[in-house]
């Protein structure tokens, strides 16, 4: 392996080893036990594995070391061999330190017993070289071939540890760093769309104002009813959009939940969408029996996911067409509403509750946020019930959900 020669001070070698955490680590059991074969292997008393910077070298992982080293888990490079390892690039080999001319002096052998030493680089994933895999030996030794050879392997191994954690280390610091960018943006999306209701509202009190100002020849009343309908539709867009991040920041709808008649919610609904199937010519009818079963349900959510299910039904309902909305207790203890449609029908398979997903792939943003469906999906399903649809391609649809019961219906029976 080719290594990039550096000194203990180049920077970019130095980043590689904060960049990787490899200073600051615990022990591993994994490199622990690398350790304690290499020791047993060579029948060495100690085996170390040291990352070296410009100031010291640390024991990520050791076998036999004594006392405070063991426990200190570091030197100074006056008692370093290892960083003669990462200065050459190359293996250091030792017999006798106390006449080898690079180490005669090294403290490391009066105050630690390091009479031979054998040393093989640790490469970083920059390719450079960030420490040594060495067998020492408390008595002189002439080192073999092949316990060089040995130590290669088992460098390689642990070259492999540092450069996957190393890279571990980075990729979570990238993601974190991505997700603190992602936040920001979702935070000035949010305000940009809460303010967005602000002149929304002006704008349509500034219609009904228009409106009020006199006759209106029936080309001015129609773009004027045109400018109002859209506007009402870009203010359930924005608020689709609030709900939806609300669900999303808290983890769950927070739900105000209270007894509440089934034909309340329904009609709440339908009289806000009466003006959307007129100006689309779509007719709109209930059905519900003569004594309606109660919901526990946060009244306002619910009839917003009822107002989705009918909105989305009238936009994609040809002129003629036909939305319905049918209520029913079921023997399940739950509240049964079905929204059904003679639109232009939905693909088998589409994932359509899934936000971005829009009914018809080919509709204009005009037509469909792609947002409505999760939030209807989101609320329902924190009030226990479950949400689901079945639908013949250009026939029209069924949108079906359920609410829990309120228990009085079965004491009123």
């Amino acid at each position: 392996m080719l290594v990039k020669q550096a000194s203990l001070s180049e920077s970019a070698r130095l980043l590689a080893l904060e960049d990787g955490g490899l200073m600051t680590t615990a022990f591993d059991k994994d490199l622990d036990g690398l350790t304690s074969l290499v020791s047993h292997t060579l029948k060495v008393p100690v085996a170390l594995i040291s990352l070296v910077d410009q100031h010291r070298q640390f024991f990520k992982s050791q076998c036999g070391l004594p006392e405070p080293w063991a426990s200190r888990r570091e030197t100074p490079l006056s008692h370093s061999f290892c960083q003669h390892v990462v200065v050459s690039g190359e293996p250091f080999i030792v017999n006798d330190a106390r006449v080898h001319p690079l180490v005669l002096d090294n403290l490391a052998t009066p105050d630690i017993g390091v009479i031979a030493y054998a040393g093989v680089p640790i490469i970083g994933a920059d390719d450079y070289v960030l420490g040594s895999l060495c067998a020492i030996d408390t008595v002189p030794r002439e080192w073999k071939p092949s316990d060089i050879e040995l130590l290669r392997a088992f460098s390689l191994q642990v070259s492999t540890y540092t450069q996957l954690h190393a890279r571990s280390i980075r990729l979570a610091k990238e993601l974190a760093q991505a997700k603190g960018r992602a936040a920001e943006r979702q935070a000035t999306v949010r305000f940009n769309v809460h303010d967005l209701r602000t002149p929304l509202a002006a704008m349509l009190s500034a219609m009904d104002l228009v409106g009020m100002l006199g006759p209106l020849s029936p080309d001015q009343a129609r773009i004027l009813a045109m400018g109002k309908r859209n506007g009402t539709e870009l203010v359930n867009l924005v608020n689709d959009m609030l709900d939806i991040d609300g669900v999303e920041q808290r983890g769950e709808a927070a739900l105000d939940r209270a007894p509440v008649e089934s034909r309340k919610l329904v009609t709440r609904a339908l009289d806000q969408v009466r003006a959307l199937a007129c100006a689309n010519g779509v007719s709109l009818s209930e059905e519900q029996g003569s004594a309606p079963p109660l919901v526990m349900a946060d009244e306002n959510k619910i009839v917003r996911v009822l107002v989705n299910l009918l909105a989305n039904g009238i936009k994609f309902t040809k002129k003629d067409g036909e939305v319905s909305v049918r209520t029913h207790g079921g023997q399940d203890g739950m509240v049964h509403f079905a929204v059904t449609d003679t639109g232009i029908g939905i693909a088998e398979g589409a994932d359509i509750f899934e936000e971005g997903v829009r009914i018809d792939e080919h509709a204009s943003s005009s037509q469909s946020s792609g947002l409505g469906l999760a939030y209807c999906k989101r609320i329902v399903k924190a009030h226990g019930g479950q949400i689901d649809f079945t639908s013949n391609p250009g026939q029209g649809s069924v949108f079906t959900f359920s609410l829990p019961a309120d228990d009085r219906n079965s004491s009123s029976q």
